[in-house]
């Protein structure tokens, strides 16, 4: 017979593996903020159609996705991309995301043929951007708000912002709301909206 192999846990852990609620109240908190944000696409596109913008070809072929995991490093996070133009390496998205225990945040990713006809506009109007950080890690794809890798996208000097960018396969800028704060998250998903098609007209 093997020898039985002894359980250890710490006091937190027994406080959660002993609390029947957590999981019943993390289902219905995450069904909020689907619910959430398949509203907030609706009124996106809503937006969108209204504005009747030219600025984006393909625009009318994005109507956005929302994606739902459970392990983003162990965490649970619910995603909308709108507007979500995909082709091979040619990227522009613009998220909203919930990540559990982290935070709401919005990322604006750029790479391929999209980079190099947008990625100006957003460093001309990047003042338009205060708040936002410009991420200079190797993955487009980390969402911590406290990890390392961000520098204050709207108060970088252009010389050494356009030196960083030409090195670089893909532009992403991204911002950060407390999970206390969720209140907000829609206006300011909304808002983020307006504010990067207002500079993607500047110029068209």
């Amino acid at each position: 017979m093997t020898e039985s192999t002894k359980m250890e846990f710490t006091a937190s852990e027994l406080v959660k593996f002993t609390d029947k609620e957590f999981f019943p109240a993390k289902i219905r908190i995450c069904q909020q903020v689907e619910a959430e944000l398949a509203s907030l696409l609706e009124r996106m596109k809503a937006w969108v159609g209204e504005n009747k913008f030219q600025v984006l070809p393909g625009l009318s072929k994005s109507h956005g996705k929302i994606s739902r995991g459970e392990n983003y490093h162990s965490y649970p996070y619910r995603v909308l991309d709108y507007p979500n133009l995909i082709n091979k390496d040619n990227l522009f998205i613009l998220r909203s995301m919930f990540l559990w225990g982290d935070s709401f945040s919005f990322h604006l990713i750029l790479s391929g043929t999209y980079m190099d006809e947008y990625r100006d506009d957003f460093v001309n109007n990047r003042a338009s951007f205060e708040g936002w950080s410009l991420a200079v890690h190797d993955d487009p794809w980390k969402w911590f708000a406290k990890e390392e890798g961000w520098k204050d996208f709207a108060n970088l000097e252009e010389m050494e912002l356009q030196s960083f960018l030409k090195q670089r396969a893909f532009f992403k800028i991204s911002c950060f709301l407390d999970l206390r704060e969720y209140e907000e998250f829609s206006f300011k998903a909304m808002n983020n909206l307006a504010k990067v098609f207002d500079t993607l007209s500047l110029n068209r």
